[in-house]
């Protein structure tokens, strides 16, 4: 077992371990204060300098704020003593929203894709309203449950880890080096001034969503290269994809 850091255990009770990898671990865990079941995602900081520290910071704080029926709330965050940022999540358990859609039962079903598209525009719209911006906007970062009744609710996951992500060790398809600058994003949804290290701002995810979009309309991304840089570099030359395939654009 990956140990879980000794210094949450006094508010977090460790239940097991969801996942590591390149960027980080994260925990299951039990709120010993507010009674419920949450993600705890650490990350190293080794890479990470004094000012990203106090940006992290600032973006947890504000991604914190976000209150909305679509959006995995952020709990806790914090720094530990060895210097590594944590952020504390309500957990939610469900399917990322492409194996959501993949099963055979809601496969061709246009207005569950368009039910689900219009919570997570939803969702954007509100962080976008408290000037907090995804960045990372994914699938992937798209947690599809079902209320009590068996109705789907997305729920968008992560905001607030993206610039977190940048103080950990790079992981395959999610962070890039360009012209020294931090490129955050994963190649198949990023946005093209995400790539050229531009300033960000809501359109970025605007622009992630609608690739996100299209593979809940498609099962496929808009663009695939032979490699991640290969892909990034689709997004800012290449032709924008019809979802119409092409026999029926020839009728």
């Amino acid at each position: 077992m990956t140990r879980f850091p000794p210094e949450l255990l006094e508010r977090y009770e460790y239940l097991n371990l969801l996942g590591k990898g390149g960027m980080g671990i994260v925990y299951l865990a039990r709120d010993l204060v507010l009674g419920r079941t949450v993600a705890i995602k650490t990350l190293s900081s080794a890479a990470a300098t004094e000012s990203q520290l106090i940006r992290f910071q600032k973006e947890a704080r504000a991604a914190a704020k976000l209150n909305h029926d679509h959006i995995v709330r952020v709990i806790d965050f914090g720094i530990m003593k060895n210097g590594d940022p944590y952020m504390v999540m309500d957990y939610v358990q469900g399917s990322d929203l492409n194996e959501y859609l993949k099963a055979p039962e809601r496969n061709q079903k246009l207005l569950l894709v368009l039910d689900l598209a219009i919570q997570i525009v939803g969702a954007l719209a509100h962080a976008h309203g408290q000037g907090v911006v995804h960045r990372d906007l994914k699938s992937a970062n798209i947690v599809v449950t079902e209320d009590d009744d068996g109705e789907p609710r997305a729920m968008v996951i992560d905001f607030g880890i993206a610039q977190l992500s940048t103080l950990a060790v790079p992981a395959d398809n999610t962070l890039f080096e360009s012209t020294g600058n931090a490129v955050i994003g994963s190649p198949g949804y990023i946005s093209p001034e995400s790539i050229k290290a531009d300033r960000v701002d809501f359109r970025t995810d605007i622009y992630s969503f609608g690739c996100v979009f299209f593979e809940m309309l498609t099962g496929k991304l808009p663009y695939i290269g032979e490699t991640a840089l290969a892909t990034m570099e689709m997004h800012i030359k290449a032709i924008v994809p019809s979802v119409v395939p092409f026999e029926l654009r020839l009728l």
